[in-house]
């Protein structure tokens, strides 16, 4: 009797470490299309969990119009409104997408007119008035530490700001993406 209580354990194990692999692990792309597969297509019924993410928009970020340029930059407060303006856009339109994670945007840098910090992408947001639609209130030094935004841009700290070096210089790519498990918008390069 002991030995039958045995084997059910291990059974109940490795059937819960197989959930736990199908779930989270490298299956877990199959179970989920599996998943959809049938509930969508056999029971014909809707999921959010379905839906495919949307597709990532890249934006080339030039220093003079040309063909492949999409926005163009002249200068570190150019770079800086146009982060923010994406940022902006990713934080009104992905917060309510099933996904934990919504990659927004890839900006590609392809000149670098001067440093741009979180600093100066929130004062440039605050003297345009865009902190309503996106608030900042603390910001990463270029030492990396975290500090009070000392001027108005509202109460809410809702920008992660996840470059290397703290200082947007040499990167030439620009990851804009909607963590909804922070409830930020983070942007990495």
């Amino acid at each position: 009797m002991q030995l039958d209580i045995i084997a059910y354990f291990i059974i109940a194990i490795a059937g819960i470490a197989l959930l736990l692999i199908l779930l989270s692990g490298p299956l877990s792309s199959l179970t989920k299309n599996t998943f959809c597969f049938f509930y969508q297509k056999m029971l014909r019924l809707e999921s959010p969990y379905c839906k495919p993410p949307p597709p990532v928009r890249t934006v080339n970020v030039c220093s003079k119009a040309g063909e492949d340029c999409d926005e163009v930059a002249t200068s570190a407060e150019e770079v800086a409104r146009i982060i923010a303006s994406y940022a902006i856009a990713c934080w009104q339109t992905e917060r309510s997408a099933a996904t934990e994670r919504v990659q927004c945007y890839n900006l590609f840098l392809e000149t670098h007119p001067g440093a741009v910090t979180e600093m100066i992408m929130t004062q440039v947001m605050e003297r345009e008035n865009a902190c309503k639609a996106l608030e900042n209130s603390k910001v990463v030094d270029d030492k990396g530490v975290l500090i009070d935004y000392v001027g108005d841009c509202g109460s809410s700290d809702n920008i992660v700001w996840d470059v290397s070096g703290n200082v947007l210089l040499q990167q030439t790519l620009v990851s804009i993406k909607y963590d909804r498990v922070q409830n930020k918008i983070v942007i990495k390069a």
